[in-house]
């Protein structure tokens, strides 16, 4: 995947996930705006790990809540149907930290 298509997946999946706390959790939304909007990008090594890290999500009553996957429409690069971007958040860095303290920054 390019770099732009990359920045592409990873607009969309923090933008989508970042509706999704604003409706569940405003107040974690007021904090990060107060604390000056970070974000920090890591790599998974395979589509398989991103399941996996969205299947723990999943399980989790506040995970679920809290983050978004992105599957590619196909309409550029990819054939289409792979999983390419996940973002969780904003939320409390430890709490985020439980699912990926194991993940790389992304290069």
């Amino acid at each position: 995947m390019s770099a732009r298509r990359s920045a592409a997946q990873a607009s969309h999946a923090s933008l989508m996930s970042f509706l999704q706390v604003a409706k569940q959790y405003p107040e974690k939304i007021a904090k990060w705006f107060e604390t000056g909007q970070g974000k920090i990008i890591l790599g998974a090594d395979s589509e398989e790990e991103l399941k996996q890290l969205v299947d723990r999500l999943n399980d989790d009553d506040i995970g679920i809540a809290i983050h978004y996957l992105v599957r590619d429409a196909g309409r550029t690069e990819l054939k289409g149907g792979e999983y390419t971007a996940l973002a969780i958040g904003p939320f409390d860095k430890a709490y985020i930290d439980r699912f990926t303290g194991h993940l790389k920054l992304y290069k």
